[in-house]
């Protein structure tokens, strides 16, 4: 697998709960989901892409997109974990 590509659902009425796919796989929701997320990466070093593929975005009125993410809390960890790989956000 060179490309992964990440989607996530809002559980509405839990905005602490996302529903996390890889590949449109789901593999889990909150910490949990992230957490495998995390592993793949970690496991998988010949990833070259990662697609963020936001599928309903929250105020992006001048905000950083990393601060309209699910795991806002944890975009720096992701972000190191991506080391050199590319990143793409697909909006479409």
């Amino acid at each position: 697998m060179k490309d992964l590509t990440i989607r996530w659902e809002l559980v509405a009425g839990q905005p602490e709960q996302v529903k996390y796919f890889v590949n449109e796989l789901n593999i889990g929701n909150g910490d949990k989901g992230f957490d495998r997320i995390i592993d793949m990466l970690k496991e998988n070093p010949q990833i070259e892409k990662v697609t963020l593929k936001p599928t309903q975005i929250a105020g992006l009125g001048g905000e950083s997109f990393g601060r309209t993410l699910p795991f806002r809390g944890r975009y720096d960890e992701f972000k190191k974990i991506l080391g050199q790989r590319t990143l793409l956000i697909d909006f479409l």
